[in-house]
C-alpha cells in the first residue's frame, strides 16, 4: 500500500511536468533493484528513478545521460510534494 502510493506521486509528478505516465513492472522483469537492501526497513519505497542505462550490473553497463534530468525532476517535484503533506 506505501509503495503503491510513492509510486503513485511520482507519476503524478511526471504527468505534471508533462513527461508522461510512470508504472510499475513485474518484479521478474525487474533485474536487480538496489532498493531490495532497505526494502524490509523501510515503510515504502521503489526504484528505478535513477538515471537509465542498459546491461545492468555488467562489465557493459552504461547510463543514458540524457535521463538525468528527466529524472531529477520528477524526484524533486515528488520530494518537494511529500515535504509539504
Amino acid at each position: 500500500p506505501g509503495n503503491d502510493a510513492l509510486l503513485a506521486a511520482f507519476n503524478k509528478a511526471s504527468e505534471d511536468l508533462g513527461l508522461g505516465t510512470v508504472s510499475a513492472v513485474s518484479p521478474d522483469r525487474a533485474g536487480a533493484a538496489d532498493v531490495s537492501f532497505i526494502g524490509g526497513i523501510v515503510p515504502s519505497v521503489i526504484d528505478a528513478v535513477g538515471m537509465k542505462g542498459g546491461d545492468d550490473h555488467s562489465p557493459a553497463e552504461h547510463a543514458d545521460l540524457a535521463s538525468l534530468a528527466i529524472q531529477a525532476k520528477r524526484a524533486a517535484v515528488t520530494l518537494l510534494r511529500l515535504n509539504k503533506r
